[in-house]
């Protein structure tokens, strides 16, 4: 699977997400809307069991 980076602004600081990072991370990730090529997409935040 390739990895996309999400680059956005997280409590003012910017950050850069990738799609493997939201998958394996074992904290919440809250992140509600992102520009990619443009394009809002929406992201749902996956709890850790």
């Amino acid at each position: 699977m390739d990895k996309i980076e999400f680059k956005h602004t997280l409590n003012g600081k910017p950050h850069t997400l990738t799609t493997e990072a939201i998958n394996r991370s074992d904290k919440n990730i809250y992140v509600q809307s992102l520009l990619v090529n443009r394009n809002p997409i929406t992201i749902i935040p996956i709890k850790p069991k």
